[in-house]
């Protein structure tokens, strides 16, 4: 025996151009049973009683059919839920299963050695601009005793600078602090259509707590930065409470007594 197709088995847009079908028929059956009725409202002889009353029936039967419509394409779009559901499902436990850490962590220990090669540069480069400053205070001060104020920007052209060092004829040589080279750096590598500066911002207003985040999604690279026992036993409380809050404590390490120092004070002290 032959059966019928399963609703199921039609997808929405088939089961939406069967609607549209079924109400076009409809609209078409009532017409000619409207026509058929004014047709012997005006006495009509070749309007039955049995053609008008077909007629309205086959009307009738086109109202079942729409909602006969109606029902399959609301099964055809729970079906394509359903399935979609469970392909995004199956999808999300694949890359929960499959999600590889490597190359991410290698990106960031690359990243995190070229900051740390930044940093002592910019450390560097400003404690020879500051020693130079304060070789120059010391020789202002011994000018000042010896009655000459001001010789050794007037005869020697160099000066102390809040930001920096003054040397005539060149520009200002100015301080440039290792967090000034380290967000440069990342804005010239992120670019405006990369990273928005908005999530610069919320990731750089408070690093600790994005380095935390960023250890307890990557366990790899959170265990290998992890500090030893021996570590955490010679650091002081301020240190502690840091690794605390970047989630590299040892394991199993108890939580020091948050008085006097909180953590999170302790964190925000420079």
């Amino acid at each position: 025996m032959k059966t019928t197709t399963d609703s199921a088995e039609l997808t929405p847009p088939q089961a939406r151009e069967a609607l549209e079908k079924a109400g076009t028929e409809k609209a078409e059956v009532e017409a000619l049973a409207d026509a058929l009725a004014e047709r012997a409202r005006d006495g009509d002889p070749d309007v039955t009683p049995a053609k008008l009353a077909n007629a309205r029936q086959l009307a009738e039967f086109a109202s079942l059919r729409i909602t006969a419509a109606e029902r399959k394409l609301a099964a055809a779009e729970a079906a394509d839920r359903a399935a979609r559901a469970e392909q995004l499902a199956a999808d999300a436990h694949q890359l929960a299963s499959e999600d590889d850490h490597g190359p991410m962590a290698d990106a960031i220990r690359q990243a995190a050695e070229v900051v740390g090669a930044l940093v002592d540069v910019a450390q560097s480069r400003n404690n020879r601009i500051r020693g130079i400053n304060y070789r120059i205070r010391d020789l202002d001060n011994e000018f000042l005793r010896a009655g000459a104020p001001g010789e050794l920007g007037l005869r020697y052209g160099v000066a102390r600078h809040p930001d920096g060092l003054v040397v005539t004829g060149q520009p200002l040589v100015a301080l440039l602090s290792a967090a000034e080279l380290v967000a440069a750096a990342v804005r010239l590598a992120t670019g405006q259509d990369k990273v928005t500066g908005a999530e610069l911002i919320e990731a750089f207003n408070g690093p600790d707590g994005t380095l935390g985040r960023v250890m307890k999604a990557v366990p790899t690279l959170a265990e290998e930065w992890r500090h030893s026992p021996e570590e955490w036993a010679q650091m002081d409380r301020k240190q502690q409470a840091h690794a605390i809050s970047t989630r590299r404590a040892p394991v199993g390490v108890k939580v020091p007594d948050p008085s006097p120092v909180r953590p999170h004070d302790a964190i925000r002290e420079d």
